[in-house]
C-alpha cells in the first residue's frame, strides 16, 4: 500500500521541479530544435485514390497485445492497403497485401522470476519496474535483425501511416526515420495512463483511479490523494528515464534524431481499449478514440476442435471454462494452489471443467473425470458456446471484453497490472465475483463457483452488459480503421492535438492556481490575525490606562 509520505513526496518533488523551471525536461512543450509538423492540407495518400502504405509495429511480448492489434492490421489489408507488420506472432489470417515479419526477440524476456518479483512489489516499485522493463524490451527489439532491416538506410520503402503498439518513447523514432507520416498509437490496456499522458488527455484523479491501484468509487480523501500522487510519480518516472530513452534513440536512429520530448509531438491519434459500459465514464480529447473490444468477433463454434467440441456438447449440466491467459504459466502457480483446484474440481463433479493449462504441470492421473486440460483453445469461440455457465479468468482486458460481449459471468482471479481494475469493473456490473489468488482454497473456490452457478443474478447482469456492448453506432474495428485512414489521408492530425501538452503538468492540473489561492488565503488570514491582535492590544492598553487613572484619583 502507498504511504501518505510517499504520495506527498512525489507530488512535492515534481511540482517544485516544474515550477522552478517550466521550460526544463519536465515540460514537453516547444522543442529545442524545430521539426516540421504535418500540415492538415498535405494530402499524400488515400485522397489520390491509391492504397495506403502502412507500417505496423507491435512487438510487446504478450499474446494479448498481438490478439488485440492483429484484427486492425488484417482489416486494413483487406481494404486493399499495403501493410508491413512487425509482430510477435503470425495472425490467423494473412491477406495478400499484409506482409508480416515475426520479430526474433519475441517472448524471451518475461519469465517466472520477473513475474514473482513484480507481484511482490508495491505500487510505486511496480511502476518503476514497468518503465525499466519496457525500455529494455524496446532497446532489445530495436537490435533485432527484423527491426534493423527497416531502420537501415538501404530500406527505401516509404509509409503514409505508422501504427505503433505504444509502451515506450524509444520507438517514436520511427516518425523521424520515415519523414513524419501520420502516426497512430494503440494500447490494449484499458485506461492506459501512459498513453493518456502522451496525448494530453486530462487526468481526473478525483474520479478515475490509476490502472495499478483500482480504488472503489467514490474514493475517499486518502485514496484520491494516493491517485493524484501516482499521477505525479508517473510523470516523475518519465522525466527520470528520459535521458536513457534519448540515448537509445540516438543509438538506433542516429545522432540527428530529435529527443523523445520532441518526437511525442508527432503522435496524432491514440486508439484505446476503453468501453464506457465497463470503464469509468470520462472525458476524452478528440485525439483519443475509444475502440474497446476491437478484437471481439462473433463466436464460431466450428473453430472448436472436433474432439473438444463433442466433449462440451455432451455436458448435460453445462461446463466451466478456466484460463489465466497467455502470460501466466502453470509453472508460476504454487503447488498448493494447483492441488486446491484439483480437489475443488472433484467436488464440483456435476459440471464439466475445461482448464487451459500445460498438461505436464498437472498429472493427468490425478484429475477427476469431469476435468479436461488443453494447452491451447479458441477461447473467444468457446465463450460463445451455449452450455458455458461460468468463466474463471485472470480478467485480462481481452478476456473481460470477450466474456462480457458473450454474456458469460466471471469469477475473477487477478494477477498483474490492469487485471485488478478489470475485475473491479465486472464486479460493479454485477456479473462477477473476485477471488484473489493468495486466498484460494478448496472450500473457498467451491463455494464461489457454486454461488455463481446457482444464483441467476450473475447471468442476468452478464446478459445486460452484453446487450449494451453490442448496441453501438459503429463497431470498434470500423472506428479504428476509419481513424487510421483519416490520419494517413491528411498526413497527421495536428489540429486535434491537446493544448494540455503545451503546459507543464502542474499547470494543467491547476496546482499553481491552488498554490496561489492558498497563499492568498494565508495572506488574508495573516492580515486579519495581525489586525485583531493590534486592536486587542490597543483595547487592553486603553483599559490599563483608564484603570491606572481611576486608581490615582481614588488615592488623591
Amino acid at each position: 500500500m502507498l504511504r501518505v509520505s510517499q504520495v506527498v513526496l512525489c507530488v512535492t518533488v515534481y511540482v517544485v521541479a516544474s515550477a522552478a523551471n517550466p521550460g526544463s525536461a519536465v515540460d514537453i512543450g516547444t522543442p529545442e530544435v524545430p521539426v516540421p509538423l504535418a500540415q492538415p492540407g498535405d494530402f499524400t495518400s488515400g485522397a489520390l485514390g491509391r492504397p495506403l502504405r502502412i507500417l505496423a509495429v507491435m512487438t510487446v511480448d504478450t499474446m494479448s497485445h498481438h490478439l488485440w492489434m492483429a484484427p486492425l492490421t488484417v482489416e486494413l489489408a483487406k481494404r486493399g492497403h499495403h501493410v508491413t507488420s512487425l509482430d510477435v506472432a503470425m495472425p490467423k489470417e494473412v491477406p495478400p497485401t499484409l506482409n508480416v515479419t515475426v520479430i526474433e526477440t519475441a517472448f524471451p524476456k518475461m519469465d517466472s522470476k520477473w513475474l514473482r518479483h513484480f507481484q511482490e512489489s508495491g505500487s510505486l516499485e511496480q511502476m518503476a519496474i514497468l518503465h525499466k522493463f519496457d525500455l529494455d524490451e524496446c532497446a532489445l527489439d530495436l537490435s533485432a535483425p527484423a527491426f534493423r532491416r527497416i531502420l537501415d538506410p538501404s530500406f527505401k520503402d516509404t509509409f503514409d501511416l505508422i501504427v505503433l503498439d505504444y509502451v515506450s518513447d524509444c520507438q517514436l523514432g520511427l516518425a523521424h526515420r520515415f519523414g513524419y507520416p501520420g502516426f497512430v498509437v494503440v494500447s490494449p490496456f484499458p485506461g492506459s495512463p501512459w498513453l493518456y499522458d502522451l496525448m494530453g488527455n486530462p487526468a481526473v484523479p478525483a474520479v478515475v483511479c490509476n490502472t495499478l491501484v483500482p480504488f472503489p468509487h467514490p474514493m475517499s480523501l486518502w485514496q484520491r490523494a494516493a491517485t493524484a500522487g501516482l499521477s505525479a510519480y508517473m510523470k516523475l518516472l518519465e522525466w527520470y528515464f528520459r535521458g536513457e530513452v534519448d540515448e537509445v534513440l540516438r543509438t538506433h536512429y542516429g545522432q540527428d534524431v530529435p529527443s523523445a520530448a520532441e518526437l511525442r509531438r508527432h503522435v496524432h491519434i491514440a486508439l484505446v481499449n476503453d468501453i464506457p459500459v465497463l470503464d469509468t465514464p470520462q472525458a476524452y480529447v478528440p485525439s483519443v478514440v475509444p475502440v474497446g473490444g476491437m478484437h471481439v468477433r462473433p463466436a464460431n463454434l466450428s473453430n472448436i476442435p472436433p474432439g473438444l467440441a463433442d466433449w462440451l456438447d455432451e455436458a448435460e449440466n453445462g461446463f466451466v471454462l478456466m484460463s489465466f491467459g497467455s502470460v501466466l504459466k502453470g509453472s508460476n502457480l504454487e503447488s498448493e494452489t494447483i492441488r486446491a483446484f484439483v480437489e475443488a474440481f472433484q467436488e464440483l463433479s456435476d459440471v464439466r471443467i475445461l482448464w487451459k493449462m500445460e498438461p505436464e504441470v498437472v498429472g493427468k492421473a490425478s484429475l477427476p473425470s469431469n476435468v479436461r486440460i488443453e494447452k491451447w483453445m479458441p477461447q473467444s469461440d468457446i465463450l460463445g458456446h451455449p452450455k458455458l455457465r461460468l468463466f474463471v479468468s485472470h480478467c485480462g482486458g481481452l478476456s473481460t471484453h470477450e466474456s462480457s460481449s458473450n454474456g458469460v459471468p466471471m469469477l475473477g482471479v487477478p494477477l498483474l497490472v490492469d487485471q485488478f481494475l478489470n475485475v473491479d469493473k465486472v464486479v460493479r456490473n454485477g456479473m462477477a465475483r473476485m477471488l484473489p489468488m493468495p486466498e484460494i482454497t478448496k472450500a473457498r473456490f467451491v463455494a464461489d463457483v457454486k454461488e455463481m452457478l446457482q444464483n441467476s443474478s450473475y447471468r442476468d447482469a452478464a446478459l445486460r452488459t452484453s446487450a449494451l456492448l453490442r448496441d453501438r453506432q459503429n463497431s470498434p474495428l470500423e472506428t479504428a480503421v476509419w481513424w487510421c485512414e483519416y490520419v494517413a489521408r491528411h498526413r497527421g492530425a495536428p489540429h486535434l492535438r491537446s493544448p494540455a501538452l503545451d503546459v507543464p503538468w502542474p499547470q494543467a492540473m491547476l496546482l499553481d492556481v491552488v498554490a496561489l489561492a492558498t497563499l492568498a488565503v494565508l495572506a488574508v488570514g495573516t492580515a486579519v490575525a495581525l489586525l485583531v491582535r493590534t486592536c486587542l492590544r490597543r483595547l487592553f492598553r486603553q483599559t490599563e490606562i483608564e484603570t491606572s487613572a481611576g486608581t490615582k484619583k481614588k488615592t488623591n
